[in-house]
């Protein structure tokens, strides 16, 4: 991989199961913050109730910016808004109840995330001497993420990141590579990504003009389709539980 990157000046990285990979699958991320936004607040709602209206808010704000010609993309700020206003919470301002659900997102994350050494060695080799960017299809924020990042100890080695949230342009479309590469003020030639889906971080970036490298993440994927088949198992939800140290 070293020899592709040769004459780059700067190295693109998707962000999920490319620099960082989950112990769990990622939609029980979201399980374990509802669980745990449940007990702080003392809400009338189950776990999974919680987890369905969060995924239905989700929905619903990127149809809304997908009609206001955005992509199919939502902030966490509106999502955590919608949310308090769906929810019977008492006697909790705003600002309060999401400085808590961004924390516990955040923590969460922090906890189940781990660097694949394969990326990080890469990074380590290069970033004294290339421009490292991280570009990521995500709805947490470019402050969420380097707070993540701060906490695995590895922020040190990322120039930058993009996050498609902040903009509402995503890779999928390959609007979020547009505005990168005008911000940037670079040639497409002059680039690289690396990533594992072979849409977002492959296709798309080659038809812009910008070389890519795309990673087999197989056996992760694999990995957490054993969660989806035992999504009914309380059990599991336990692991789970005390993986994320949020039980």
């Amino acid at each position: 991989m070293q020899n592709k990157i040769k004459g780059k000046k700067f190295l693109f990285f998707d962000i999920f199961d490319t620099i960082l990979s989950r112990k769990i699958e990622p939609e029980y991320v979201k399980k374990i913050w509802c669980n745990y936004i449940i007990k702080t607040f003392d809400l009338n709602i189950n776990m999974e109730d919680l987890y369905k209206k969060r995924n239905e808010i989700e929905f619903l704000l990127g149809e809304t910016n997908h009609n206001n010609c955005y992509d199919y993309e939502f902030t966490y700020e509106s999502l955590i808004s919608k949310l308090y206003e769906s929810i019977d919470i008492k006697n909790i301002k705003y600002k309060d109840f999401y400085r808590i659900c961004e924390e516990t997102e955040i923590n969460i994350e922090s906890n189940v995330l781990y660097p694949n050494k394969d990326m990080l060695d890469l990074i380590k080799k290069n970033y004294k001497t290339k421009t490292i960017i991280c570009i990521s299809d995500m709805y947490l924020s470019k402050k969420m993420i380097k707070e993540i990042f701060e906490n695995l100890h590895i922020s040190n080695y990322i120039n930058d990141y993009y996050i498609s949230c902040d903009y509402l342009k995503n890779k999928k479309s390959g609007s979020l590579y547009k505005i990168v590469i005008e911000k940037l003020n670079i040639k497409t030639n002059e680039c690289i990504m690396i990533g594992d889906n072979i849409n977002s971080d492959y296709n798309i970036p080659k038809s812009l003009g910008i070389e890519s490298i795309l990673l087999d993440r197989t056996e992760k994927y694999d990995y957490y389709k054993t969660y989806l088949n035992k999504k009914n198992n309380i059990n599991m939800f336990k692991k789970i539980n005390n993986i994320s140290n949020y039980s």
